[in-house]
């Protein structure tokens, strides 16, 4: 009952977080400052919900496979454009290798993770659904984040080409994840993964974006 109890205000103190968060990105006299602190507000929150899964040897095999898989993903992307389209990274997001930041491969497995817990609770274990409920996600944040300038779409255009890279790069990490029978029952990252679809949601409903 007690670590029951523990969790539900672990759950409710994320939401404030990335309320926090919407509110502070609302006004132009913090604004700035919260966006200087995204990468780093990013990664606490990251290690906060990863922490629960430490000693879970399966979680930590697919999280490594997801990271280097999609951040090569990525690289190739920046470079080429062939994968989501011509788009590239501002400093916003922190330390970069190869033009993408490091928290951007680290945000990939936590909002498919997050996509998987939310399949899994509605009790659905094809791999199309997360894959579809990131696209959602990306479909949500991409207006959101080039107003916050993490990154920049050429001819300001954000291409079909990029949610088409999404839902197949995701549905592969979602595949491995199940083809591995990773075992995890953290409902922080469905809550992470929801926080986040709702802070990209406020700022582009409170400032228009």
């Amino acid at each position: 009952m007690e670590r029951k109890r523990t969790e539900q205000y672990l759950r409710i103190l994320l939401y404030i977080i990335f309320a926090v968060g919407i509110a502070g990105h609302i006004f132009t006299a913090t604004r700035n400052l919260m966006i200087s602190i995204t990468p780093v507000f990013l990664l606490l929150v990251q290690i906060f919900v990863f922490s629960r899964e430490i000693k879970n040897r399966q979680m930590i095999r697919w999280f490594a496979i997801a990271f280097i898989f999609s951040f090569v993903l990525e690289i190739a992307g920046v470079k080429t454009g062939l994968v989501f389209g011509q788009y590239e990274y501002s400093d916003v997001l922190g330390v970069k290798m190869f033009g993408v930041p490091l928290i951007i491969g680290l945000n990939w497995i936590f909002v498919t993770a997050g996509a998987i817990k939310i399949a899994d609770l509605l009790k659905i274990k094809n791999p199309f659904l997360p894959a579809f409920f990131t696209v959602l996600f990306d479909f949500i944040l991409e207006p959101a984040a080039v107003f916050l300038k993490y990154w920049q779409w050429e001819n300001s255009v954000i291409p079909f080409q990029n949610y088409a890279a999404w839902y197949v790069i995701s549905l592969v990490i979602v595949i491995i994840f199940r083809k591995m029978e990773v075992k995890e029952s953290n409902i922080l990252f469905a809550d992470f993964f929801l926080a986040q679809i709702l802070f990209f949601a406020g700022i582009r409903i409170f400032l228009w974006v």
